[in-house]
This record gives C-alpha cells, structure tokens and sequence, in this order.
C-alpha cells in the first residue's frame, strides 16, 4: 500500500478495526469502512460491497476475522486480508500525508439517490469535528462516548476528532448498543463521559429506558450531547 491508494476495512468495531484505520490514513492511503449489515446473509453480503470496493479503485480489503474466505471468493479483484494476519513494524515510514490528501472516501446513504462516494481531505475530518469540540467547549482529557458505527460519517469523524484534540475515547461496537441500548448510557457512567453523539432515535430510547427504571446509570458526568444525523425530533429533545 502505497500513498494515494483506497484500502477497504471490513467489520465490527473493535481494536483491530480502528489500528487499521489509523495505520492506513498515516501511510498516506485513504480508507473506505464497508457497512456490516445488522444480519449478515451470506447471498447478499459480497454483492453489495463489491460495488463499493470498485467504486472506490481499491485493490486491498482488510477484513476481520472469519470473513477473509468469503470475502475473496466474491472480490476478485482485490486482495483481502485478515485483521490477525498483520503485524509488526514498518521498515521505515513515508512522509506524514498533507492536510489536503484525501483520507477517507466517504459513501452516502443512498436515501434519495444512487450512493455514491465523496472523497474528504485529512484536514476536514480533523476540522470538521474539532469545530463542533471547540463549539461546545470540551477539553482535552474530558472523555467522548460513541457506539456509531464507523462506517458512518458521524462515527468515523467524531473518533478521528477525539483523538486528535487529545480527548479519552470509548468507542463499542454497534452491535452492542443494537442488542441492548441500555448499554450506551451504562458506558457513559463508568468512564465518566463528558460528550456523546447520536441519532435522534438513540435519546428517544434512553429517555424511555431511564423513564422505566431500567437504567440506573449515572449521567452527571455530561456536558453536552450532539444530535444529529437523521430529523430531529423536540418531544424527543424535551
């Protein structure tokens, strides 16, 4: 992999997921996060990200674990490669990429037209989320709290934000929010999160889950939630 290559990542949210992502934006290459659907039908699967990995030129799909197989058989094309299959240090690193690189080839919902993909530039992903910090007024070491997934715009950018004002991240799968959203407020308690973003549907959930005592986390710790991504809706707001 080389500067100005695309790489595919494909995944649940872990560890491994997010090292790839920043080894592959400090090479120089920009990333493409492929979407896991919530139920993972093997017919259906490789279709719909072969035609984002062709899409996005790329010749290198790095998946996670137990999906290399099926993955290659309908990727042609491209090299895929395991998470667990990578390790070690590079010989020597190229120079650090120019704010102006693209880092991260974006793919849009595809609500109102065929998705296609927009390519952003290191420095927006950085400076469209420390806007957004620096606007709410969080500091560094005050701790962001994320369950979005990371093929989201949302999610992606507010990680590569966090980390780069210098705030502690909690970041968890999306699955585990999906299987109980509960979840999501019981992480902001035990590390004590200061800022959190979401969906509108997400605060409805937590309102109705504290609403019904089925929640006893602790809260006091927020400063400021950001919603966004989808209407937002008052009654939920209130």
């Amino acid at each position: 992999v080389a500067p100005g290559d695309r790489v595919c990542v494909f995944g649940p949210t872990s560890p491994a997921l997010i090292a790839s992502l920043l080894a592959i934006w400090r090479i120089g290459a920009a990333t493409v996060v492929l979407p896991v659907p919530r139920r993972l039908d093997p017919a259906n699967l490789v279709t719909d990200l072969a035609g984002r990995v062709a899409a996005a030129q790329s010749r290198l799909v790095v998946a996670a674990p137990g999906y290399g197989t099926q993955l290659a058989a309908g990727l042609p094309g491209a090299t895929v490669v395991e998470h667990d299959a990578l390790s070690g240090l590079c010989a020597s690193l190229p120079p650090e990429p120019d704010p102006t690189d693209i880092g991260l080839l974006q793919f849009t919902s595809g609500t109102t037209s065929a998705s296609r993909a927009v390519a952003v530039r290191h420095e927006q992903m950085v400076g469209n989320p420390s806007a957004v910090i620096d606007l709410v007024g969080v500091r560094p070491g005050e701790t962001f709290v994320s369950w979005l997934p990371l093929y989201h715009d949302m999610g992606v950018m507010g990680m590569v934000g966090s980390i780069a004002k210098g705030l502690n991240l909690c970041v968890m799968a999306t699955q585990t929010f999906i299987h109980w959203p509960g979840a999501w407020l019981e992480a902001i308690s035990r590390y004590r999160g200061t800022i959190g973003v979401a969906p509108n549907f997400a605060y409805g959930l937590a309102a109705r889950l504290l609403a019904l005592g089925r929640s006893q986390a602790d809260l006091s710790s927020l400063r400021c939630l950001v919603n966004g991504a989808e209407m937002v809706d008052r009654s939920t707001v209130e």
